[in-house]
């Protein structure tokens, strides 16, 4: 009995290691930080409404 094997596993993990370079480390990282910033903002606010109350 002759199995041939082949190669496909290594090309895929090669694929899908190409595109894990540090254009998207740095892509994940900003919409990481600009989801932080807007969570923090979000908390600022409302602390600050219910402190202070909505103005009216």
């Amino acid at each position: 009995m002759n199995i041939k094997t082949t190669n496909v596993v290594e090309v895929q993990s090669e694929v899908m290691t190409m595109f894990m370079d540090e254009v998207v480390f740095a892509g994940l990282a900003i919409v990481g930080l600009t989801c932080l910033f807007f969570v923090g903002f979000y908390m600022a606010i409302k602390k600050d409404i219910s402190k202070h109350g909505t103005g009216e």
